[in-house]
């Protein structure tokens, strides 16, 4: 039931005392001050009003407050109602005082954003064509896990609200009822503190509890793969019939497994990008993502796809689709040597085929060039990364390969 009260501060003060408002609803309780002072001897409990008397009619003015602050809290509360199925007693803070200052004869003002979701939604609109695409759909796909946490809680989650409750809230929801893997939990986080910061900066809130060391974004190893190059060689010589989805897909996979580059560069490429003499060939692309110009020597295979397909890119399809014909691909391959993999509920053993991704050519070109003793920094002109510590997560070497590398270095010999 939703009631409003008011009552004095303290009850039993000699001088004045401020009248606050009391707000039961929902089974909580909104409490604000009216910022109204009134001397207990002049105040009425049981009706919570003021006593008007000869001596003070000036309380029946006070009293004409006290009838807006009831009508205002009320309004913003059956407002909110409307409009979603959980009231946050912040929430109604906010909405009870725009509605106050309405009825005080202020103008009603224009929407303004409150909620993270609301925010997240409008910036990445306007990112749309500044940023690259793939950081949209990270953006996306975000917001579309903190709508589905509002329905999941019946509640909306202001700027306020985005504190270690949230926090410990919504990462259990994201790992425990969605399943997602630490490393997905941390990337929703880490946007999620990307958009607080933005809304800091367009002085929206003043909320920082988003910035503590407890409000963590998770990250662990993965068991993510890479392919020899006798297995890329292998698949870029399956016969595979011209022009369909297998071979769009073998064709741009060896691509990136022979470039570094991302997926959507190679969907881009050009007859242009090459240039120079048979032997001394060079691809020059500026990348999306990062907007850098990356400057790549074609392998012979590489050269090879693009006669094959006239020196056009092959067709690209989309993420899913393509991850799943890898997978057939993989299989046609030959890839069948077990690869012991952390998975949420323990450790599994799957076949090499099942976990080849789209990912796993830009992985599998930056594993090579480091096993062939290509310098980490020339690697990493190639494939446009800026820091080290980012690069070397590309890298996957087993124990055993890098005892092999160690084994022809001088200091072992």
């Amino acid at each position: 039931m939703q009631e409003a009260k008011f009552v004095l501060r303290e009850p039993k003060a000699t001088a004045a005392t401020l009248i606050q408002l009391f707000f039961n609803f929902d089974k909580q309780r909104l409490k604000v001050s009216t910022k109204i002072s009134i001397p207990p001897a002049q105040w009425n409990a049981s009706k919570q009003r003021a006593i008007i008397t000869g001596k003070h009619v000036l309380n029946a003015d006070l009293n004409a407050q006290l009838v807006q602050h009831k009508a205002a809290v009320e309004n913003a509360y059956s407002y909110l109602k409307r409009n979603q199925e959980h009231v946050a007693p912040d929430e109604l803070r906010q909405a009870y005082e725009i509605e106050l200052a309405v009825l005080r004869g202020g103008k009603r003002p224009t929407a303004k954003l409150t909620t993270l979701a609301d925010f997240a939604t409008q910036l990445t609109e306007e990112l749309v064509g500044i940023r690259a695409a793939s950081t949209i759909q990270v953006y996306r796909s975000t917001i579309q896990h903190l709508r589905d946490y509002e329905k999941k809680t019946r509640r909306s989650y202001s700027f306020d609200s985005i504190n270690l409750d949230f926090y410990n809230g919504f990462t259990s929801y994201l790992e425990n009822v969605k399943g997602h893997s630490p490393n997905t939990v941390g990337k929703v986080i880490k946007t999620c503190k990307s958009f607080m910061t933005e809304a800091v900066e367009r002085k929206l809130h003043t909320n920082l509890d988003y910035k503590s060391n407890k409000f963590s974004v998770t990250k662990e190893e993965t068991d993510s793969i890479y392919l020899t190059v006798p297995e890329l060689t292998t698949l870029a010589n399956l016969d595979l019939a011209p022009n369909t989805p297998l071979a769009h897909v073998r064709d741009l996979f060896v691509l990136g497994a022979f470039t570094g580059l991302r997926f959507s560069d190679l969907s881009q490429l050009s007859k242009n990008a090459i240039s120079g003499i048979a032997g001394r060939k060079t691809l020059k692309v500026r990348t999306q993502k990062t907007d850098t110009t990356v400057v790549i020597p074609v392998h012979p295979i590489v050269e090879e796809i693009l006669v094959r397909n006239e020196g056009h890119p092959p067709k690209a399809y989309s993420n899913a689709g393509t991850n799943r014909i890898l997978k057939q691909l993989g299989k046609l391959a030959g890839f069948t040597n077990e690869v012991e993999v952390t998975t949420a509920t323990g450790k599994q053993v799957k076949q090499k085929w099942e976990l080849i991704t789209v990912h796993t050519s830009r992985r599998s070109l930056a594993t090579n060039a480091y096993l062939a003793n290509i310098p980490t920094p020339s690697i990493m002109a190639l494939t446009g990364h800026k820091k080290v510590q980012t690069f070397m997560q590309y890298i996957k070497v087993t124990a055993q390969e890098n005892a092999q590398i160690l084994a022809d270095h001088a200091f072992f010999n």
